[in-house]
C-alpha cells in the first residue's frame, strides 16, 4: 500500500480538483461582471447620446419650419412673448398661422382662406396640431421682436423676430436653439 501512495495515479492526475474548478469559476465570474459592467455603461452612454441627438434634430426641424413661415410672413398680425400670428401667401391661398405656447406645448393653428390674397372673409378650413412638446423656455420669450436697428419693438413694427426654443432633455441640460429671422415683407 505504501508503494501505491508514492506512485502517481494516472487516473487522478488527468483532471482538476473541485477546489480548482471553484476558484476558476469565481475568477471568471468576477471578470465577466467587470467587463459586462463596462459594456453596459458604454451602451447606456451611447443610447443617451442618441436620444439627445434625436431631440436636438427635432428642435432644429421645428425651428427651421417656424423660421421659414415667419420669413415669408405677409405681415405679422399679432404677437406676444409666447404667441405669434402671421399671414402666409402660398399657391393662391392665404394661410393665417398661429403658434402659441401653453403648458409646455407649442401648438400650430392654420386657418385657410382659399383663392384670396388676404386672410379675410370666410375661411375654408382650420387645422391645429402640436408643433413642439416639452418646451421649457421659462421666463425666456419664445418670440422677441426687433426693429431695423435691433432694438425691441412691437410685433407689427418688427423687422426681425428672434425665435428661442428650449426643450427638456431626458437627461442633462435642456436643448436650447435660437434663430433670428429677418422679415422680408416689411415697410
Amino acid at each position: 500500500m505504501l508503494r501505491r501512495a508514492q506512485q502517481p495515479d494516472r487516473e487522478r492526475d488527468g483532471g482538476f480538483t473541485l477546489n480548482e474548478l471553484l476558484i476558476v469559476m469565481a475568477v471568471t465570474g468576477v471578470l465577466l461582471v467587470v467587463v459586462g459592467k463596462g459594456f453596459l455603461q458604454n451602451f447606456t452612454t451611447m443610447r443617451q447620446s442618441q436620444v439627445r441627438s434625436e431631440s436636438t434634430g427635432r428642435v432644429q426641424n421645428a425651428l427651421e419650419a417656424l423660421s421659414r413661415d415667419v420669413r415669408v410672413a405677409d405681415p405679422v398680425v399679432i404677437g406676444t412673448d409666447t404667441s405669434l400670428t402671421v399671414d402666409v401667401l402660398r399657391t393662391g391661398n392665404c394661410y393665417r398661422k398661429t403658434w402659441s405656447l401653453a403648458s409646455g406645448v407649442i401648438t400650430q393653428t392654420t386657418v385657410t382662406y382659399a383663392n384670396t390674397q388676404t386672410c379675410t372673409g370666410t375661411s375654408t378650413g382650420t387645422t391645429s396640431s402640436s408643433f413642439l412638446r416639452n418646451v421649457v423656455n421659462g421666463s425666456t420669450p419664445v418670440f422677441t421682436y426687433r426693429d431695423a436697428a435691433g432694438a425691441g419693438t412691437t410685433p407689427t413694427a418688427a423687422h426681425q423676430i428672434v425665435l428661442q426654443l428650449s426643450v427638456s432633455a431626458i437627461q442633462g441640460a435642456p436643448i436650447s436653439l435660437q434663430a433670428a429671422v429677418d422679415l422680408r415683407n416689411v415697410s
